[in-house]
């Protein structure tokens, strides 16, 4: 237990303290008590006590070290009925003190008791601040033994890998999805780490979807993972720096859960809206690169595709008069490539309930 040091006095001056004094230097437990003196003037007792709960209030002493709950101490005995109608003797004052259980805490012990430890230490020993730039060496060591380890470490089968591999239907995997998710409670799909490394360094996380994936479909699949999202910027982001977009998708394919993908159908992850006649080829070429992964021999061969994009970025627009809904146009296309698109329902205040309940309908026709 390290006291700390007193560096001096903090706080507004007061106009009723004429003379203050706090002795600084490391605070000793074996040697005199830390000297600290202040002069209070008053008209009466009662005003003494005022001032000298706003003083143990407003005046504390700096330590870079352990607070302290003496100020707080001293504020309960100047505020304290008994004491202040002079019920409690010189002698007595220990008997009647409110002492606190723990002193009050500002930004500097947050910052020296938790945030320094941290930098300097890390959440683990030795996982403090590394000087190097990313990625360190430190990092690389510790994502080569995270491969090592994942590598060696069978990823379980589950009713999905049947349906991936054309050894069951997909209606024979929903029901199992459907029991698995009543016996947990419900389910949750992951994009960590990938997102994080996607918004900490614009879009760059190709390079960790392997990794990520082998992650997902072993230690997420153990805790009621039920879907594993590889992104959708990627695909583009690994395209203009030289790497195979379909290498990226394939990479990210898990061995026993869904794939999901920000699909942007209407605009196929791009920033230009593009006609069926672009769109349906690259689904269709999307789905055949999918369908080798997990059935080389057969490819689509007319069977459900196991690829679950989310219909992302076409929104809710629909056009009763025309019955023309874009994201309603993707899903077709999706579903015509032999794909499973799951559509999403854009939230908006624009939107009432009423749209949901049509957009829900049209989903389901």
């Amino acid at each position: 237990y390290q006291a700390g040091d007193i560096l001096g006095m903090k706080g507004p001056r007061l106009d009723y303290v004429p003379a203050e004094l706090m002795a600084p230097g490391e605070i000793s437990f074996t040697s005199d008590p830390q000297l600290g003196k202040a002069v209070i003037t008053a008209a009466s007792w009662e005003e003494m006590c005022d001032r000298a709960a706003e003083y143990f209030t407003m005046r504390k002493p700096m330590v870079m070290g352990s607070s302290s709950t003496y100020a707080q101490t001293m504020y309960n005995l100047f505020t304290s009925p008994e004491f202040r109608a002079g019920k409690t003797a010189s002698n007595e004052t220990f008997k009647a003190l409110n002492i606190p259980e723990h002193p009050s805490r500002g930004i500097a012990n947050v910052l020296q008791d938790q945030v320094a430890p941290v930098m300097v230490k890390g959440y683990r020993p030795g996982e403090g601040i590394d000087a190097d730039r990313f990625p360190t060496e430190r990092v690389m060591d510790n994502m080569q033994k995270l491969h090592e380890d994942l590598s060696q470490t069978a990823a379980r089968s589950t009713t999905f890998t049947k349906f991936a591999r054309g050894e069951a239907s997909y209606e024979e995997y929903m029901k199992d999805l459907r029991t698995q998710l009543d016996k947990q409670g419900g389910g949750w799909v992951t994009v960590a780490p990938r997102d994080t490394a996607q918004q900490g360094n614009d879009s760059e996380s190709a390079a960790v979807t392997n990794i990520s994936r082998q992650n997902a479909e072993i230690w997420g699949e153990k805790a009621g993972l039920v879907g594993y999202e590889i992104g959708g910027a990627q695909y583009q982001a690994g395209l203009i720096r030289g790497f195979d977009p379909a290498m990226i998708l394939k990479l990210g394919l898990p061995y026993n859960m869904p794939a999901h993908s920000l699909q942007r159908s209407q605009y196929v992850n791009g920033l230009a809206e593009l006609p069926t006649s672009i769109r349906q080829p690259l689904f269709d070429a999307t789905a055949e690169v999918v369908a080798k992964h997990y059935r080389p021999e057969v490819g689509v061969g007319g069977k459900w595709v196991p690829w679950h994009p989310y219909n992302f970025h076409a929104g809710n627009y629909f056009e009763s008069a025309r019955n023309y809904s874009p994201q309603d146009e993707t899903t077709g296309e999706l579903l015509k490539a032999k794909c499973i698109p799951m559509p999403n329902w854009v939230f908006s205040p624009k939107f009432a309930l009423e749209h949901l309940k049509t957009w829900t309908g049209r989903q389901i026709d």
